[in-house]
Parts: C-alpha cells; structure tokens; sequence
C-alpha cells in the first residue's frame, strides 16, 4: 500500500476531504462554478481509479514545502482545479480559463502526467525521500536511451576497427553532421573524390595534413587482404572481413557499419525527473538496475515505453529560478524585512509591467533572453494573460509556423481581427483570432465541429504527429462531417481543419505558459521592490 494516510478512509474520500478542506484558501468567495468544476474532476480521477496518484504527488509537495524547498507544478497538470487545491500548482485554472480535459478527459482516459520543478540545488533532497518512503523496490527512476549519433558511432566503430586515435578525431572533425547515416554518405564521397579519405593498399589515410597514401599511420592499424593488421610485429587478426568473400577495405566498412548503428542504443542514462512509484515491487512490472549516481535505481525503459505500459510517471525536475527565488527570500528575512508570500501577489501590478514595456528583464525568468527583450517593446504586455502569451511566442514553432506577425499586427490595430466562423471567436478572442495555445485547438474542434473534449484533444495529438495521407483524410472527413452538423459550409471547415493542422506543430499548452509566466512576474517583482537581494542570488545561481 503507498501508504500516504494513517486514515482508514479509501484514497478517494482522502482526496475529497482534502481538496475541500483547501477551498476557504484558495477561493474565499466560493463560486457555484468552482464547486461545479471540483466535482467535475473529481468523478473523472474516481472513474479512472488515480485518487492514489494525486496523493502520491500532493505527498512530494507536502514535504518540500515542509523542508523550505521551493517547487511548483506545471505542463498540462495545471489545469486541474483539484491539482491547485492540493497546492501542487499555482496557477487558478478558472481564473485563467483553463482546460481540465488537456490534462485528463471522460472521451478516453490517458494517462495524465503531473510536472513539478524544484529548486536544483534541493532537488536531490526530494528524489531520496521518494526513496526512503516507499523504497527501491517500490522507486525507479525512468531511463532515456541514448543512441548513436555520428561522432559516438565513429568513435566506437574505429575503437573496433583499431583505427588510430588521431584518425578517428580528425575524420569527427570534418564531420559536420550528427547523423550516423549522413556521416557514411559524407565518408563514402571522400573515398570518391580520393581527397580527405582514401585507402592505399589497405591502409588508412585522411589526406590533407594526414599521412599519405598507402603509408601506415603511426605503426597502428589498418586493413590488409581483408584482414586487420597492427602495422607493427603483431600478425594480422584471424578474423577476416568479408562480404559475399569479397575483402573489406576500412573505406567500405566504416560506412556500412555506420548505416547499420544508425539508432541503435549505446546506453543508458537518467531521464531529467521521470520517475515511477507502484503498489507492486517495480522489478516484478519492469528490469531495474542502480544508477552509477549513488543512491539512485533506474529503470531500464523510457518514457515511451513506460507510457506504452500503462504505468504513470511523476517528473521531478530541477529549476534554478527557484533556488534563487529561495536565496532571495533568505536574504529578505536576514535583513529583518517582512518575508513577501509570492504566490499571493496581486498580478496587476503597473510597475511590473513598465519593467517588462522596457524589457528591463535581465535575470527575470522566461523573459530576459536577447528574443524576448525585443518581443516586449512590441507586444507590450498589459496583463498576466499577455505575460503567458509572451512566454508561449517566443519560441521557434509560433515563428515558423506564421503566427508571431499576424498576432504582432492585429495587437497594434494594423490588422482587423478575423475569425474564420463566428464559433471561434468565443474561443480565439484572447489571443486576437490567432491560434496560440493547445487549449484552444481543442476547443475549435468542439465548437466548430461538435468533438467532444477528449476526442478533440486525440485529434490534436493526431495532428501534431507523422500521418499518412489515408489518416489525414478520415481525420478531415470526421472534422468537416461534424462542422456540417453545426451548419458549416464545407469550405469554411476545410479552412478551419487546415488552420488545426498547421498549428499542431508549434501549439504550446497554455497552463504551461502561465505556470512559467507566474515564476517570470515573481522574479520581476522581487527585482523591482528588492533588487540588492535579487541581485545577490542572481550573482550566486
């Protein structure tokens, strides 16, 4: 058993009593709607049986808290009204008019996943608590596997060829790809051009600056009748290299070789914060192994595959802002000032905003890099929604994919705003009739063409991956059949279709951007209103 509550309540009623003993905190003027939206997401996480995974994650926050070690929550997990009251995020998702089914829908239930940050230099703290509360047996850590990329497959493929140090680096150094398969295409042209590679006699040779050809380099090994010599009083190996009884020169191993490894794993290393808990022992679901990082387990899949499992992840990240959040409010009470609680600063304030109108934003999180600084004389920010829109835009996705300028115009009232059908408008108002947020391509598709949440999020999932041409019809065909149901012209959707389309790959999930937005005005107070305490941590981080 997780073992989070002496109570011999069930994790339900746990999760309930917990979630309203928080509503007179969070919501002192409590709302119909508030209690509308808790009840609401408290059936779907009954129905899909993760009471005892919020309690999990509301346990890790519960004892940072306690041990002053600074996290918030974020991704798609702060949409949840239950997730807010249990202090896991920060962010009020009605306030914000956020999307609960983003994160957890009734169409189809997906396993939802809850990201915290935590201050770096703590974090560590946290991962060995999960560890001591519910064991190694009980803990792992998910693994990434990394794969070959050019310059590692090289390295090691010349290592087992007994290629010479010095050869193997200077051929990595004319390599100007990281692909295992564009770096034998790019070998294999040498050897035609006779110029920067070429074999004499079976020995290497990489031209140029390199040894000559047909001269051994060093003394060490190369390739002679198809068999690998040393160059010195060693014999040659017993084993030969042979295709079809064909002899292999290096020149034709080493890219054939190439293209094989190309994908293959090389090792394992630790995800940035994936890590699983379970009732069961972890070793009788998935393989584990002790990470070389002392005190650590991993387990030996990755996130795909964990997913594919049906297992759920909690991610338990390292965020240096928040340590320096941290220091700053150390610094604060160490010089007798009151200590600001910045999860209750007001969010209007003007002073905030003429810093960010004069992008004087250096140190401030999400918004001081060199894009921003000349994105905010222009968008000018004017409340927290347009510092989340900041946060969003300023990425390489809305770039390419044409929504920067169109927003950027319609802001300065160079450009009407527009709306493909009426439908949209309720739901594109905040962000001028241009799709920015992954929020709202699931609610065009229930406006305009009747999805039901969870079906509208699958959909955008769909769009954001690799289709074929027959998946992208049917997906077109269901789109524009359920937009002629609410009295769309089939034009008007093919338009709204293709608008879904082209957003999928640059949509940026909107609690995401205003849990990163949050941290951004919190720095930039502590900037305005304590500047040598911010300054000082900024220094130290």
């Amino acid at each position: 058993n997780l073992s989070i509550s002496q109570s011999p309540i069930s994790p339900f009623s746990y999760l309930y009593e917990l979630c309203h003993a928080n509503l007179p905190k969070r919501y002192p003027d409590l709302r119909p709607a508030v209690l509308k939206q808790l009840a609401h997401e408290l059936d779907l996480i009954e129905q899909a049986e993760l009471a005892e995974y919020f309690l999990v994650v509301w346990d890790i926050v519960h004892f940072s808290r306690a041990q002053g070690i600074r996290c918030q929550g974020r991704g798609s997990a702060a949409n949840s009204i239950v997730a807010y009251l249990l202090g896991i995020t920060s962010i009020d998702p009605l306030a914000h008019n956020l999307l609960f089914e983003r994160f957890l829908s009734s169409d189809k239930f997906t396993m939802p996943d809850i990201d915290i940050d935590f201050a770096a230099d703590r974090r560590e703290e946290v991962i060995q608590y999960v560890y001591a509360k519910y064991g190694h047996s009980h803990a792992a850590m998910v693994c990434n596997h990394v794969t070959y990329q050019a310059r590692s497959a090289l390295r090691d493929i010349g290592k087992a060829l007994g290629l010479p140090e010095e050869s193997i680096t200077r051929i990595q150094g004319r390599l100007d790809t990281n692909d295992p398969g564009k770096a034998a295409d790019v070998i294999e042209g040498w050897g035609e051009e006779n110029s920067q590679w070429s074999m004499g006699n079976g020995q290497l040779s990489t031209g140029g600056d390199g040894a000559g050809q047909g001269e051994e380099v060093n003394g060490q090994r190369s390739m002679v009748n198809g068999q690998l010599s040393t160059g010195g009083d060693e014999q040659p190996s017993t084993l030969p290299l042979t295709i079809d009884n064909s002899p292999l020169t290096v020149d034709h191993f080493l890219p054939l070789l190439l293209r094989h490894i190309a994908g293959c794993p090389r090792h394992l290393s630790i995800h940035s914060g994936g890590m699983l808990i379970t009732r069961a022992p972890l070793d009788a679901i998935v393989p584990l192994e002790p990470a070389t990082m002392p005190g650590r387990f991993v387990c030996q899949w990755d996130k795909e595959s964990v997913e594919d499992a049906g297992l759920i992840k909690i991610d338990l990240l390292a965020l240096r802002t928040l340590g320096l959040v941290s220091e700053a409010l150390g610094y604060i009470a160490g010089a007798g000032d009151a200590v600001p609680d910045l999860d209750a600063l007001p969010l209007d304030d003007p002073a905030i905003y003429r810093m960010l109108h004069q992008a004087d934003t250096i140190g401030a999180f999400q918004v001081e890099s060199r894009a921003q600084q000349q994105m905010l004389p222009r968008l000018k920010p004017l409340c927290f929604e347009d510092i989340a829109v900041e946060v969003a835009i300023v990425r390489p996705g809305p770039i390419q994919g044409g929504a920067v300028h169109p927003y950027l115009r319609r802001r300065a009232g160079e450009e009407p705003v527009s709306y493909l059908h009426p439908s949209l408008e309720p739901v594109l108002r905040e962000s001028l009739g241009v799709l920015l947020f992954q929020e709202q391509a699931i609610r065009v598709a229930v406006a305009a063409a009747g999805f039901a949440p969870g079906e509208a999020d699958r959909l955008r999932r769909a769009l954001s991956r690799t289709r074929s041409q027959e998946e992208m019809a049917a997906m077109r065909a269901r789109f524009v059949r359920g937009a002629a149901e609410k009295e769309i012209d089939t034009p008007t959707a093919e338009a709204i279709f293709a608008q879904l389309a082209g957003f999928a790959g640059y949509g940026f999930c909107k609690s995401h951007a205003a849990s990163f937005a949050l941290i951004a005005y919190q720095t930039l107070w502590l900037k305005r209103y304590h500047a040598p305490a911010f300054y000082c941590a900024l220094l130290n981080q």
